[in-house]
C-alpha cells in the first residue's frame, strides 16, 4: 500500500473513532469465560482486551487478541482468577515505507 493511502487509513480510523469510539456495553459470564459485548467494532482492525485486576496499578495485561470482522460484536476472554477489568485497545500499526 502506498504511504498516501495508508495515511488516509489512519486518519480515517482516528476520524471513526472520535465520532463512535469503541466501547464495551455488557458484560456476562459465559462457561469460564466472560462475554464482553462490544459497540462500534471497527472493521478489520486487529486488537486486544487487556486486563486488570486492580485500577490503582498500570500493569495492563493482553488478554485476547483479535481480528474484528463485520460480524464480530462480541470477545470470549478467560475468566480465571480475581475480578477483572477490561479495555479495548486497537493499535495503529501503520509504517513508513
Amino acid at each position: 500500500m502506498d504511504p498516501a493511502a495508508k495515511a488516509h487509513e489512519v486518519m480515517a480510523d482516528v476520524a471513526q473513532q472520535l465520532i463512535s469510539p469503541v466501547q464495551i456495553s455488557g458484560i456476562t459470564a459465559f462457561n469460564g469465560s466472560n462475554r464482553l459485548d462490544v459497540t462500534n467494532m471497527p472493521v478489520g482492525l486487529d486488537g486486544c482486551v487487556d486486563g486488570i485486576t486492580n485500577l490503582m496499578q498500570t500493569n495492563w495485561v493482553a488478554t485476547v487478541n483479535m481480528a474484528s470482522t463485520n460480524t464480530t460484536q462480541s470477545v470470549f476472554v478467560p475468566a480465571s482468577g480475581p475480578l477483572q477489568f477490561y479495555r479495548l485497545r486497537f493499535p495503529y500499526a501503520w509504517t513508513w515505507p
